[in-house]
């Protein structure tokens, strides 16, 4: 019962929506004005961060740019904005860089606006103040997304298989250690490590070393 009187007294949220999509917006805004758990607080195209200082909402819709991603130099202008604001990333890219980027920004959620629908958009802003998520595909049912708190990453393919030494590469990576000292321990040239590397970046569809040490972990590839 307690439970249930905490999640009252957090309702209604306060959003405000930043969607420059006008179909979305249009679509987001009917969504958030019929359900009671809802208030929208606000609206913007321009100036997010000062907007969402003076509103300090509790859920930030964000739609990504004219390139279908959410820049994540604003997710962390809004955060410095309303740092109790939960950021909602609305995006088109499937690309998994472009999804760690904004998660690491301090993004709460990453929804695919091909996939977003009435009812899963509605649990989602519900939970967001709980965990991280990443939705690619429709048919996630919400209730098993929201009880899990999975950080589903790579839901349109499994995890790739990696080899002992990619593997071993992959956790001296995480580590922090340089081209050269893996090399030194694994007993392998400093190029066959960026060889590697550089690999391992083409198959888990990364551009940087963070965003690769994060991924994995995310994946449980990496030791304890």
């Amino acid at each position: 019962m307690a439970a249930v009187t905490q999640e009252a007294e957090r309702l209604p949220l306060r959003v405000l929506l930043a969607e420059p999509n006008g179909m979305m917006r249009t679509a987001l805004r009917s969504l958030l004005v019929g359900d009671s758990r809802f208030t929208l607080t606000g609206e913007a195209l321009a100036a997010v961060p000062a907007l969402a200082h003076r509103l300090r909402p509790d859920l930030i819709v964000l739609g990504a740019g004219p390139n279908g991603r959410v820049d994540p130099q604003l997710v962390v202008e809004l955060r410095t904005a309303a740092p109790t604001g939960g950021i909602v990333a609305l995006a088109d890219s499937t690309d998994v860089g472009a999804f760690l980027d904004v998660m690491i920004a301090g993004a709460r959620a990453y929804l695919l606006r091909s996939s977003l629908t009435e009812v899963l958009a509605r649990e989602v802003l519900v939970a967001v103040g709980r965990f991280p998520i990443y939705v690619t595909d429709a048919h996630v049912a919400p209730t098993s997304v929201n009880r899990s708190g999975a950080l589903l990453l790579m839901e349109r393919e499994p995890a790739p298989r990696l080899s002992q030494r990619e593997l071993e590469i992959l956790q001296q990576l995480a580590a922090g250690l340089t081209d050269e000292e893996i090399g030194a321990r694994l007993r392998i040239s400093r190029s066959t490590v960026r060889d590697y590397v550089h690999a391992l970046y083409t198959r888990f569809g990364v551009q940087t070393r963070f965003q690769l040490g994060r991924l994995a972990a995310q994946l449980g590839l990496l030791l304890d």
